[in-house]
């Protein structure tokens, strides 16, 4: 008599190659959101950084003199002497300086520099002077 065997449910084998590729899936799919989530936060510094520029840009109105972010009196950091207005944060990722890479391409020396930020993973620059700002990578 032979006896003929069933086969209920899967092999070890098996769940570990569906497991493999279900981790395999979902390391593609969040490299791909990786991309869209930087630019949103570009986007979002850019927008504050435009917003620093006209405080910056009223200041310099006024006459006063510009305080590098993080340079003016302990526990505050204001833009300038005439305004109690700080410098705001730039978000997740975003800091104030350059550390030397600042750059503005269109001319610089036409318009008057005010800030740049620089993201902390050290590939973008957001530089701004009297007339905007503009983002670039480092040089």
């Amino acid at each position: 008599m032979s006896s003929i065997r069933t086969q209920h449910g899967f092999t070890l084998i098996e769940l570990l190659l569906v497991i493999a590729i279900i981790g395999l899936l979902a390391g593609v799919v969040l490299a791909a959101l990786t991309s869209p989530r930087e630019r949103a936060r570009e986007a979002r510094a850019l927008v504050t950084a435009r917003s620093a520029q006209v405080v910056a840009i009223v200041c310099m109105d006024d006459g006063s003199d510009l305080f590098e972010p993080g340079t003016s009196a302990p526990a505050t950091d204001y833009v300038c002497d005439a305004t109690s207005q700080i410098w705001p944060d730039l978000g997740l990722g975003w800091e104030y300086g350059g550390a030397g890479s600042c750059v503005f391409e269109g001319g610089a020396n036409d318009h008057e520099f005010l800030f740049c930020a620089h993201n902390t993973a050290g590939a973008r620059v957001i530089s701004c002077t009297s007339v905007g700002c503009s983002v670039s990578d480092v040089p």
